[in-house]
């Protein structure tokens, strides 16, 4: 009865592969069962052979290609010369395979997803790591700003009316500006930090220390490059020329910061009036710009990060100082230095922050 079960088998392969038999209409599939039914009849009779085929056609149709794969096995080495045998285990390998290769795939998937899974989680950490360095670093700056007396003015992103024509510009990215011109005290602290540092000419060479009295005066005779050292340290960056002015101004396009009237002497230091610096933020709250930054307009001239000229040889100066007049303490009134000068007693500098720092 086997080998008559097998050689149904051998007959129900040759009508079609295993897709394709699960793929014939009713009647077809009935005459190809007739068809080997006819054919087992004539060399072993039909005693059981109607039940085997069933089975087999089970195999092929639920995808039992490991039991069809056994059933092959065992009946090649009763009747090797059966090619159906060979058909049916070609059909049930390639079942094999085919599950195999759906569940090396499905196993990639999951390792792929397990991967991405895990890069996900490395970047959380690596986010959560990197905002905590940043607050560290952010509590240690800001100690260290307050230790120095450096107060911030917070300006927004925005339009405000830029230059002399004042045409709308855009402030794309908010930063905060220190509220006065960096002064002598504060620059001491950067020259301590410093050995070796040249210190301005007006300051005693030996002893590296500023004149007495003059600790709230702004820093002078620094050059760009020494402005750009302290920010460096300091861990801030000058001003560019856009930042300054909207700073000193506002939004509303005025000439000068505290608003369109012409200067005073309550207003600011300039026109030679006190024949130097005086303390930053003598003129406050009568001089100080919206933005609560106090002298934007005289006693110093502030280094800019800009350059000045097209063949780069110069830098932006901005605000006009004590020996200026009023036309050049307006707040679009442009100046110009050479970077690396350091005897420019008229020049200091402010600083900035990004507001992400």
């Amino acid at each position: 009865p086997s080998l008559k079960a097998a050689l149904t088998v051998d007959s129900e392969a040759r009508v079609q592969d295993a897709s394709e038999m699960k793929s014939l209409i009713p009647n077809e599939k009935e005459l190809a069962k007739q068809e080997i039914l006819t054919e087992t009849k004539t060399s072993f009779g039909s005693k059981d052979v109607e039940g085997m085929l069933d089975q087999a056609m089970k195999f092929v149709e639920t995808e039992q290609w490991q039991r069809l794969l056994n059933l092959m096995t065992a009946l090649e080495q009763r009747s090797p010369s059966l090619s159906a045998i060979a058909d049916l285990r070609k059909t049930a390998k390639a079942g094999l395979a085919a599950i195999q290769d759906a569940q090396l795939q499905l196993e990639r998937t999951q390792q792929r997803e397990t991967e991405r899974k895990a890069k996900i989680e490395a970047d959380r950490r690596n986010a959560r790591l990197q905002t905590a360095q940043k607050a560290a670093r952010r509590k240690v700056l800001l100690t260290r700003y307050k230790s120095l007396g450096i107060e911030w003015c917070e300006l927004p992103v925005g339009e405000f009316s830029y230059g002399n024509d004042r045409a709308n510009h855009t402030i794309e990215t908010a930063y905060a500006i220190s509220k006065a011109p960096v002064t002598n005290e504060q620059y001491q602290a950067f020259i301590d930090a410093n050995e070796g540092y040249p210190v301005p000419k007006h300051w005693d060479a030996k002893l590296r220390m500023f004149p007495a009295n003059l600790h709230q005066h702004p820093v002078v005779n620094v050059s760009w490059h020494d402005a750009e050292a302290f920010c460096h340290w300091a861990h801030c960056r000058l001003p560019t020329e856009v930042e300054w002015e909207r700073a000193a101004r506002g939004t509303d396009g005025r000439n000068y910061p505290w608003g369109a009237q012409e200067p005073s002497f309550k207003h600011c230091n300039f026109s030679n009036k006190y024949q130097s610096t005086t303390p930053v933020g003598s003129f406050s709250p009568t001089g100080d710009s919206p933005s609560g930054c106090v002298d934007m307009a005289g006693n110093v001239w502030e280094w800019c990060l800009d350059w000045f000229s097209t063949n780069k040889t110069t830098r932006v100066l901005r605000g006009g100082s004590w020996s200026n007049n009023a036309p050049h303490v307006r707040s679009t009134y442009r100046h110009y230095g050479l970077p690396a000068k350091r005897d420019l007693g008229l020049v200091g500098f402010r600083v900035v922050l990004n507001a992400d720092f």
